[in-house]
């Protein structure tokens, strides 16, 4: 597919729009072993719009009771503490049946524990939470019986109250709007391409099925066996992923090294592979649908939408490298 640009003329030396955002449907490479082998569909260039350079960053806590136990076994230390899950792990990832062997072999490792971390470490903790225990969960009479003792002296049973961190936040998600409007006859057609290419690569494929160009730069997908119909077929291809980049340059040289017009070295942040979430195209004007038809047939505006889904979760190492 030939690349499809909105301006015509966007990016360009002297464009009015010198800023621009690029957006590339990939298809993974089945011939590979590498799931990040993709294979370009194509193309788009757009303005780079006012909210397009944002982005955020999230984490997962959670509070949670750890109670006299887990007070308890916060006396060893945190090397200690890595060795037992550490022991856990290998245990797990070395089990060749996951339901028996690698739950067995780590119920083992914790009743063993003392042996890892000393008897007066853990076992001692254990025995005295769960006498504590005992205590906080009495119920009926003697529940009873704790309560108003506890009450009689102004106290509560420690709940040992703990802040967990539970893991990423989520897959991070960017929102794009564009407003088109076409100034002749090539940008209408340029704009109706774009909006199909979109709705295209963020839909999935039907197995049995393959795609060829037809007019305009459009694509059409056939049916190469007596199949390629979704109420017959038992699976559904994955839609494209799509890579984005947005391209800043400097429209003026204050002095520096630069030269007009040249990119930045770096971006701002990098984005990983995204799946196309969402999409909304409106056709309507704030005043209801409006028409060109002197020398252009087509709306006169089209507003787009676009929220993509990022298919990797942030960690130290990908913030390291710019994402």
């Amino acid at each position: 597919m030939a690349l499809l640009k909105y301006p015509l003329n966007v990016g360009d030396p002297g464009s009015e729009f010198p800023h621009s955002i690029h957006f590339s449907a990939r298809k993974r490479n089945l011939s590979s072993q590498n799931e990040k082998s993709t294979v370009s569909q194509g193309d788009v260039v757009l303005y780079l719009p006012a909210d397009a350079l944002k982005t955020s960053y999230s984490q997962t806590f959670g509070d949670t009771d750890l109670g006299a136990v887990g007070a308890g076994l916060g006396g060893i230390s945190s090397g200690q503490a890595e060795g037992l899950v550490n022991s856990i792990t290998s245990s797990i990832q070395g089990a060749t049946n996951l339901s028996t062997d690698a739950l067995g072999a780590a119920a083992d490792i914790f009743t063993g524990a003392s042996g890892i971390l000393g008897k007066a470490n853990i076992s001692g903790a254990i025995a005295q939470g769960t006498v504590n225990e005992a205590f906080k969960n009495l119920s009926g009479p003697a529940g009873a019986a704790r309560d108003a003792i506890l009450k009689k002296a102004g106290k509560i049973i420690n709940p040992h109250k703990a802040v967990i961190y539970q893991g990423p936040g989520g897959f991070r998600v960017f929102n794009y709007s564009f407003s088109m409007s076409p100034e002749n006859q090539k940008e209408a057609e340029t704009i109706a391409k774009i909006v199909h290419y979109f709705k295209y690569y963020m839909h999935p494929g039907v197995p049995g099925t393959r795609t060829e160009e037809i007019s305009g730069g459009r694509q059409r997908t056939v049916s190469t066996t007596s199949g390629g119909d979704i109420n017959s077929s038992l699976t559904l291809s994955y839609p494209e992923e799509f890579r984005i980049t947005a391209r800043v340059k400097n429209v003026t040289d204050p002095g520096t090294t630069g030269t007009p017009g040249s990119e930045r070295v770096k971006p701002l942040f990098k984005i990983d592979n995204c799946f196309l979430e969402s999409l909304s195209v409106d056709y309507s004007t704030s005043g209801g649908p409006a028409f060109i038809v002197d020398g252009i047939t087509a709306p006169a505006t089209t507003s787009l939408t676009l929220q993509f889904k990022e298919t990797v979760l942030m960690t130290k190492e990908k913030i390291q490298q710019g994402f």
